[in-house]
């Protein structure tokens, strides 16, 4: 078992009284950051804020090498189950939470199905080819029609 700065008896019971264990995620009740991902100080004064998970999962596995990250496998981020949590590389991490999110969500917000008119620009995002096209080309025409307007 890996130690902490910080962990003893106090320090554990602390931190355990903060999960609600009563399903296969055990999840921490008390303060998050704005992403959702729990937040635990140990130490004393000068410590700071950790991952609630990575305490978790330092305590029951281990250290977590440099350069790595844990991914939720469970794809909850209040999660501190060590079990639910597998180290990765950040691109890994941030890969697989992508394919979560777009697997979660089948529609885009008019209801077109994404996986027949999805487009993906290089910044990472999915548009909808059925919401967008339209718009692209209405814009088009009322612009064609401005510029013959205005040298009419």
């Amino acid at each position: 078992m890996s130690e902490i700065e910080g962990q003893n008896g106090t320090a554990e019971a602390r931190f355990w009284a903060k999960v609600n264990k009563s399903g296969e995620c055990w999840i921490w009740t008390s303060s998050t950051s704005s992403y959702g991902y729990g937040r635990f100080r140990i130490g004393g004064e000068g410590s700071r804020n950790l991952g609630a998970h990575v305490v978790a999962y330092r305590w029951a596995k281990g250290t977590i090498p440099n350069g790595m990250v844990l991914d939720h496998l469970c794809r909850v981020r209040s999660c501190v189950n060590p079990a639910h949590l597998e180290i990765v590389t950040p691109e890994e991490n941030s890969t697989r939470g992508m394919i979560s999110r777009v697997a979660e969500v089948p529609n885009c917000p008019n209801g077109h199905p994404w996986s027949e008119n999805t487009y993906m620009p290089r910044r990472g995002y999915r548009i909808c080819k059925a919401c967008a096209y339209p718009k692209s080309q209405e814009y088009n025409r009322k612009r064609r029609a401005a510029l013959v307007s205005t040298k009419g």
